[in-house]
Parts: structure tokens; sequence; C-alpha cells
């Protein structure tokens, strides 16, 4: 597929995050790629982050890091402590409320320029904005600079859909790198709940709902604990027909099932709220611990990063894997679409 054609043909009006499988990936070389390209098809983008892109050096391990792009016309999220280049930018709005990098400050390059994106102080405030500005149509599509754990994750609420980042730079030999992105995509689009589960959990579920149970024969009952919080609830669940659990997933909770031999259809939110490793999801699925999400989030492609600090790929061996582990998934060489980027 030529790659500027595929990028063009993303939905409108719609959320995207990048992911990487790990820190210092690719992914900010993806999403200047991507909003470089909707930029030259006058197509505008409206960038953030679920922490903190774009600074020149990472605030966590103090390695160098690319800075974000932000081509004219395009919208971004920053804060007012962070924005250099100020003589470039229109201020459109300053949020009232303060975050680690000040007022959170939505801006219009007025020329080519870098910025650094912030998260507007929790998921909660990024998706109210992010709601907002496509339902105002301020611009074409939002670009999520995102992760995949536990706190700032791809979770549906963010992303409807999902540019993943894999490669040479992960942690693992290559089998294992390969198996874990493998089942990356498996957790987030491929999981999905059976219809007359989701419809049953959303006629249950209030806000205040973070278990769940579905007694055989019986009516729903919901609870305001997690499994962390009341571990006792887990032997309510040997007699239910199915199991929805709003928060996330843990090995621990997980291998606390198994060793009471649950049995039932375990459901959560999303794919980022699976947080066990692939081994013991092959043990839950294979000991009738059927685990099944409520909202799944499609990948719609997947970017190969073969050189990494410790080690390279050679002979195109990780995307040549991918493609045919996941062949409906467009495959891309991250080096690849850099230099194009750069014609």
């Amino acid at each position: 597929m030529e790659k500027e054609t595929y990028a063009l043909g993303f939905p409108i009006d719609k959320r995207y995050a990048i992911i990487g499988l790990e820190k210092n990936i690719g992914k900010t070389t993806v999403l200047n790629w991507i909003s470089r390209i909707w930029a030259k098809n006058a197509q505008t983008t409206f960038l953030l982050s679920i922490g903190r892109d774009g600074e020149e050096v990472d605030v966590l391990d103090a390695r160098p890091k690319p800075r974000v792009d932000l081509p004219k016309g395009n919208y971004a999220l920053s804060g007012e402590r962070v924005l250099t280049t100020p003589a470039l930018l229109e201020v459109i709005e300053v949020f009232p409320f303060e975050t680690a990098a000040g007022r959170p400050i939505l801006v219009k390059a007025m020329e080519d320029t870098t910025i650094e994106l912030i998260n507007p102080g929790g998921l909660k405030n990024l998706t109210e904005i992010t709601d907002r500005f496509l339902g105002e149509r301020v611009c074409d599509r939002v670009l999520v600079d995102g992760a995949f754990n536990r706190l700032s994750h791809a979770q549906w609420t963010v992303a409807d859909y999902v540019l993943l980042v894999t490669g040479a730079e992960a942690q693992g030999t290559f089998e294992e790198i390969l198996e874990r992105t493998v089942y990356l995509v498996e957790r987030l689009e491929k999981l999905s709940c059976a219809p007359e589960w989701r419809k049953r959990i959303e006629e249950t579920i209030q806000p205040d709902s973070r278990l769940i149970l579905f007694p055989k024969g019986g009516k729903p009952v919901a609870f305001a604990e997690t499994l962390l919080q009341n571990p006792k609830m887990i032997t309510q669940m040997e007699n239910a027909e199915a199991v929805y659990l709003e928060g996330a997933l843990t090995q621990g909770v997980a291998e606390k099932l198994l060793q009471e031999k649950i049995e039932t259809d375990l459901i959560v939110r999303d794919g980022p709220c699976i947080q066990v490793d692939y081994g013991l999801f092959r043990r839950m699925q294979a000991r009738g611990l059927r685990l099944s999400v409520l909202y799944p989030i499609p990948v719609v492609g997947i970017f190969v990063n073969s050189f990494g600090a410790r080690r390279s790929f050679i002979n195109d061996r990780m995307r040549q894997e991918l493609k045919r582990r996941l062949p409906s998934h467009p495959v891309f060489d991250l080096f690849e679409v850099t230099e194009i980027a750069k014609k």
C-alpha cells in the first residue's frame, strides 16, 4: 500500500492514539510523519499527549528526544511554561486550571514550528476537550501521543483507532518482541465480548460500579469495590455466568482467580485494562476463564523501528513476520516513513 494514500484514507472526526511497545521506540516520528501528510493535503490535526512530549531531553531518563513538529494551520495543546516559539503561534484558548506545565494552552501554528505537547491534567479533561473540538469541527482529526499502560493508555474514551510502533528498542529477544506485538494487537481489537453481554453490561453499569456479577438465572449485582480492594468477592464469582471488571485485570488478580478455579466469562472495559502477560492470558483461556473486552479498539497501522540503541533487526525480518502473523494490518518500516517525510 502506498503510504500517503494509506494516511489520507483515515476517517475524519476521529481520535487516533499512537502507542509504542515501550518508550523511545519511534512514536514521535510517526506522529510527525502523519500530521505532515495530513497538513500537506489541507487536513487539520489537533495534537496532544497523555504525558509530555516534544521536549529536547526526556525529563525521566535524560535521553535526547525528537521534537514534535506542528505544521502551519494545525492545533496543539501545550502549557504556558513550555512554549518556546510563541511568535509563530496563535493562542486560541487558555484553560483555567493548572498542570505541571502551567495552564494548558490551545494554540494554532501560523507557520511550521515545533511544540511541546502536554496532558491537560488527566484523561477526563483530555476526553472532554477532544470531544468538544471534534464536535465543533475545529479540526479534522485528533492525534494523541499515547502509551500502553494502566495509567496513561489508549483506552476507548481516548482513541477511536490506534497506530502501533514496535521494534528493536524493546526489551527481549526477537521472538519475544514479535509475540508481545501480536498479543498487544489481540488485546486491543480481537477480544470483543458477545453483543448480548455488551448490552446487559451497558444497561447495568453505574458511575460507581467497579464490578458486576451476573449470576446464573439471577439479577446482576453491582459492587463499588474492585477485586484488589476486596479479594473476598472472588468467592462470589464461582457461580457467575459472567463478571464485568471496570478497572485493570492485574497479574496478581488473574493468578488468584486461577487458584480459586473460577470459570466464567470475564469481561473488562478495553484492551489496556488487560495487564497480564501472554503466558498467563493463555492459561486463563485454557482453564475456562474466558477473557474479552467491552470496547475493542482497531489497530489501523503498525510501524517497525528496526534500529535500537543496543541492536538492530536486519533484512526487514520483523516487518515480514508481522505481515505474516497479522495479514489484515498495514505494516510499515519506520525508516522508510521517515525518508519519505523528508522529500
